[in-house]
């Protein structure tokens, strides 16, 4: 999870192309986990 928030903060890489390489599903599944993750963060 670090790394594929650390690639979409500081890249242009996309949602798809980072859950596909690091092997994290669908788009919409990473894209679910990163907003968790920043959500979690703030609290």
């Amino acid at each position: 999870m670090a790394l594929a928030a650390r690639l979409r903060a500081e890249t242009t890489m996309t949602l798809g192309w980072i859950a596909e390489r690091l092997g994290m599903g669908t788009r919409g599944y990473l894209s679910q986990l990163l907003y968790r993750r920043r959500r979690s963060e703030r609290e």
